[in-house]
């Protein structure tokens, strides 16, 4: 079985970094986080542009950049402007990471791609899919840790976000309340099964 392209899915806080540091750190796989993709198109002039016929002034700088704490806030309390912002945006990320898969597939080099809404292209050109998981409780703690929010932010973000539809279609269901270790030997069984 191929394994050169990973899918890592899961919601916000469900160990998506832990599992990409394993993944690189143990088994050589390049990595790639879609949310930074598109922090990066948020920085380019003709998607700002698109982005401020769409939302708020209030979520932009006095210079025109765009707040992310303000556009988090923003997102999580409207629903229909993130609908928008993601049919904006979700296109141009998938096709930068479609563009990555192909290049290193051409080269043989393996990579290990995160996300929390996957569409059917990207599930179509990897490999595997891992679906992490952990509970609610779980997530809004490690999200009150790392982030600062409270608990009420913090349960509105997980609960925005409804990735469990992709828990079928992983080869690997990954538990990331067990420990560090516990995790990486589920994926290292896991590459010795396959």
């Amino acid at each position: 079985m191929k394994k050169e392209i990973i899918g890592v899915i899961g919601g916000i806080a469900s160990g998506k970094s832990t599992v990409l540091s394993i993944l690189h750190r143990d088994f050589s796989y390049r990595i790639l986080r879609m949310d930074e993709l598109a922090k990066a198109l948020y920085q380019e002039e003709a998607v700002l542009r698109e982005m401020k016929k769409l939302l708020p002034s209030s979520v932009f700088t006095k210079e025109g950049a765009l707040s992310f704490p303000r556009l988090r806030t923003l997102l999580f309390t409207e629903p229909e402007r993130k609908k928008h912002l993601e049919e904006l945006i979700h296109p141009l990320v998938f096709q930068e990471v479609s563009k990555e898969i192909a290049k290193l597939r051409a080269l043989g080099e393996k990579l290990a791609v995160e996300t929390a809404l996957p569409n059917q292209d990207f599930l179509s050109q990897c490999d595997l899919i891992f679906y992490l998981e952990a509970s609610e409780e779980t997530r809004c703690q490690r999200l009150i840790e790392s982030r600062g929010l409270n608990k009420e932010e913090a349960l509105r973000i997980i609960q925005s976000q409804s990735v469990e539809r992709f828990r079928e279609k992983a080869q690997l269901v990954i538990n990331t309340e067990e420990s560090i270790e516990r995790v990486r030997d589920e994926i290292c069984q896991y590459f010795q099964r396959i």
